[in-house]
Parts: C-alpha cells; structure tokens; sequence
C-alpha cells in the first residue's frame, strides 16, 4: 500500500451497527473532537454566540470528568465576565483581545491579585478552548495572562518563641 492509501486506511472509521468506532480511530492516532456543528460552506462552527459557545464548553468539561465544584466556578466567573460586558450576548467575532485587556484591568482595579487570578485561569482555559476547537481564530488566551502578586514574606519564629509556645501546650 502506499502512503494516501495507507493514511486513508487508517482514518476511515468503521460502522459498527450504525454508529463509528471511535476507538479504532484513537487507537491509530487520530484527534477524536466533540461534535461541533459547522456550516458546509467554511468548515467553521456555524454563528454561535459567546454564551452558546460557554455551554458547549461547559458541557465538555462535564464530560471530562471534571467535579462539579470546578464546573460550578467555570459558570460563575463566566458570569462575571458577563456582568463586565453588560449581559449582552457578543457574537465569536466581537471577542477581541482588547476587550480581554479592558477586562483584565477592570478586574485589577477592583480586587486583588489573587482573586483576579482565579478569574483569569478559568478565562484562559474557556479561550484556549476556544481557539482548539476553531470558535474564534486567534489565540486570544494568550492575552490572559496572571496578575503578578506581590510574595507574602513570613518571619520564622525566633528560638524562646517557639519554647513559649511549647510551654503553652503543656498547661
């Protein structure tokens, strides 16, 4: 066999009643995505808004296996970028990494490092998912970078300190 054929071979799934082996296509190395629905004319993801994208995304994590609790922050910090564009729903085209800088700033202007940080994270990953999956066309989570936070610097405790509270103990 040669090469085309070989590489055709291997991508081309098997129907097993009614339905692709999957696992014949990992097994021989090929990226198996999540169905996404796209347009026969672009091969893009059809005019998805952002939050109909977010529960794709959403509904991907679940799959993975992630805990509720982190789902649970993923729609809540979504919320809050919502809150930040005003709750009106933004097309894939009006994600900009301007309006991603405005955001980052307005997050460092209202809380600190850290807090903006959680926010960031989940962004980021929400993003980077994004442009993996081909919603949006730059990579935008490249602009979502963490905040810089200032290091808690702790002071050990001197020797007739910790004797104190030793001694403290055994009272």
């Amino acid at each position: 066999m040669d090469r085309v054929n070989l590489v055709t071979y291997f991508l081309r799934p098997t129907i097993r009643k009614g339905a692709i082996n999957m696992r014949k296509l990992k097994r021989n190395g090929v990226q198996v995505k999540p169905h996404v629905t796209r347009t026969a004319i672009t091969n893009l993801p059809a005019n998805l808004t952002l939050k109909e994208i977010h529960k794709i995304f959403v509904r991907y994590k679940k799959s993975q296996g992630m805990s509720f609790r982190t789902v649970d922050d993923y729609e809540i910090t979504f919320g809050y970028f919502l809150d930040f564009i005003g709750e009106e729903d933004l097309k894939r085209e009006e994600i900009t990494a301007d309006l991603l800088l405005d955001y980052k700033t307005y997050l460092i202007e209202k809380y600190k490092p850290n807090t903006c940080n959680v926010r960031l994270r989940t962004m980021h990953a929400f993003l980077k998912y994004c442009y993996e999956e081909g919603y949006v066309m730059d990579p935008l989570h490249k602009y979502v970078k963490k905040v810089r936070a200032p290091i808690d610097n702790m002071e050990a405790l001197e020797i007739d300190e910790v004797e104190r509270l030793l001694g403290a103990v055994n009272q």
